[in-house]
């Protein structure tokens, strides 16, 4: 499967709370704290995650959630990385 990962900004907060709700792991956001980056199939968002810096040397995961047919193929294991080298780069 290819897949692309991408910043989200406001534009993608549809797709950022439609996966945070629809996997349960939190409530749908007014608008998108912290960092957000995306992972797109085709034209499809099927995944995201979400970091909040606090300090140099410290990030907080908030969110990572990957649509249910999408899962177990390295999804969320490429937002995670691509996320820990942009904030570790900044």
């Amino acid at each position: 499967m290819n897949f692309t990962i991408h910043d989200a900004d406001k534009r993608h907060l549809a797709d950022v709370n439609r996966l945070i709700v629809g996997t349960r792991i939190g409530s749908a956001m007014k608008k998108l704290e912290g960092r957000f980056w995306f992972a797109r199939v085709g034209g499809h968002i099927v995944g995201c995650m979400g970091v909040e810096v606090i300090g140099v040397k410290t990030a907080i995961l908030t969110h990572l959630a990957v649509e249910e047919g999408y899962r177990r193929q390295g999804v969320g294991m490429s937002l995670f990385r691509h996320a820990m080298a942009v904030v570790r780069a900044e």
